[in-house]
């Protein structure tokens, strides 16, 4: 994470707190870890909130990195079967002319 995506994660904690829209699990335990100290759970809502929006910023782009990856994999595995099924047709061609070839030489050392 860098320096500005962190200063946007302390602005919106801080927000928080101007407003009083605390996240209340957060404040319970910024609260408790400050043993009931107010100025001091406030410090600590800070810091388990910019944590909480950090993993929360880290989980969204992993479900999104493998998101993309599912798109790309998806993508190749198509491209795989189209030429695994043209190889298949070409295969396909090539065993009926060996046997248009064999019928007909057949056919021709019979005469």
């Amino acid at each position: 994470m860098s320096s500005n995506e962190d200063d946007g994660y302390y602005e919106i904690a801080g927000q928080e707190i101007a407003t009083k829209e605390l996240v209340p699990a957060i404040w319970t335990k910024a609260f408790a870890y400050a043993n009931g100290n107010t100025t001091t759970a406030f410090s600590m809502y800070i810091k388990f909130r910019v944590e909480q929006l950090k993993n929360t910023e880290m989980e969204r782009r992993a479900r999104n990195r493998k998101l993309f990856l599912q798109r790309k994999l998806g993508e190749g595995k198509e491209k795989v079967l189209d030429a695994s099924y043209r190889i298949f047709q070409l295969f396909s061609l090539c065993l009926l002319t060996i046997l248009i070839v064999y019928f007909i030489l057949t056919f021709l050392l019979r005469l």
